[in-house]
């Protein structure tokens, strides 16, 4: 039986602040090169944050596809995601400028102004890809039986996941690791299957249980072929269509579509970061700021040898996670006060009125 998504679920947009916090959480540890450190200790709790954290972006995905798969497209959406990331773009690069932490040059103000082009932020630009063909995949799941969705997903599944992994060093299906709009698109599929034909049970432990399955083994796999260079020991656990971390992105979605929040105030908490989150990633990875970053926090300044250094670090991303929330909840103050966001939208639902129009002239 199909189902229809009327609003917010609070333990999916208590999943988008652990994604974010993940994802916080693995540049932490690969950029900050804590994950090649010559201490065992550090180097093997790197690696189990890395394996609980890589799930991170197919996470965020299935969440925007399980509600998008179910609405109509607006270019509104599109807009107000590339606006976003316009400001933090030029925003970071004057600040950094102004602070002296980088050097002025008509490449860096190029960058700045034209993110996109310059491909400053891939999410971005894979999902910003994935909203103008949602559409189109909103069609296709809507016309298909769920036998030729389940065949779809399962064929999809196989040449992205599994023969992925198979033949990592000669596939021609795709060699970006899941970095794609092509991978997202497959992501945005299984979301749009599980809102059409699964039911939630309230019963998440089942699903935490596959997650964390799923995380021993690829900490196994990379402690078993570590050894064997990037590409199989370190870039293949940290791949997004890894099947391992394919199927405990969906579990773990699964785990938080199941799980019923009755506290009140943690709801408010939930409801009131969750808006927040995305601009955490502008933030912290904008090229402006990202490397300064990751030179302040890293193996060479910071020496902490202790076996509780695991909590160090995720303590570190947290506190940043938070600076960035705080950020972003300003911007917003201040865009809503100019009313910014709210031409945005209105120029974007004129624009939007006046290709339908022409689109409908030219059915004619």
């Amino acid at each position: 039986m199909k189902s229809k998504v009327t609003e917010r679920h609070c333990g999916i947009e208590l999943l988008r602040i652990i994604a974010m916090i993940m994802v916080f959480s693995l540049h932490f540890f690969i950029k900050g090169q804590y994950s090649k450190s010559e201490n065992i200790v550090i180097n093997f709790e790197s690696w189990i944050a890395i394996c609980m954290s890589v799930v991170a972006v197919n996470c965020y995905v299935l969440i925007s596809g399980y509600f998008m798969s179910d609405k109509s497209f607006k270019l509104s959406r599109l807009t107000s995601t590339y606006s976003q990331t316009w400001f933090y773009s030029v925003t970071t690069f004057m600040v950094m400028l102004a602070l002296h932490k980088i050097s002025f040059s008509f490449g860096s103000l190029l960058t700045s102004v034209t993110p996109f082009i310059h491909n400053s932020y891939w999410f971005v630009t894979s999902y910003l890809l994935l909203i103008l063909f949602s559409p189109l995949l909103n069609s296709a799941i809507n016309n298909m039986s769920r036998q030729k969705f389940k065949m779809v997903l399962f064929v999809l599944g196989g040449m992205y996941c599994v023969f992925n992994n198979a033949v990592k060093l000669i596939n021609p299906i795709d060699t970006s690791g899941g970095y794609s709009v092509i991978w997202f698109m497959i992501l945005y599929l299984s979301a749009a299957y599980v809102r059409l034909y699964y039911k939630p049970s309230y019963k998440p432990a089942k699903y935490f249980f596959v997650y964390f399955a799923t995380v021993a083994l690829n900490l196994t796999f990379h402690t078993i072929f570590a050894g064997l260079g990037e590409v199989w020991g370190n870039g293949m656990v940290r791949d997004y269509n890894n099947i391992l971390v394919y199927v405990g992105a969906l579990f773990l979605f699964m785990a938080f579509l199941n799980l019923n929040i009755k506290n009140i105030i943690l709801k408010k908490v939930v409801l009131f970061i969750s808006p927040l989150t995305f601009a955490v990633y502008l933030i912290h990875e904008s090229p402006f700021i990202s490397s300064f970053i990751w030179s302040v926090f890293n193996t060479s300044t910071w020496c902490v040898n202790s076996p509780l250094f695991i909590f160090f670090g995720l303590g570190t991303v947290l506190v940043l996670f938070l600076c960035c929330c705080f950020i972003e909840f300003l911007r917003k103050v201040i865009f809503k006060y100019l009313k910014i966001d709210y031409l945005i939208k209105k120029v974007s639902d004129c624009a939007e009125n006046k290709i339908r129009e022409l689109i409908s002239r030219s059915r004619l």
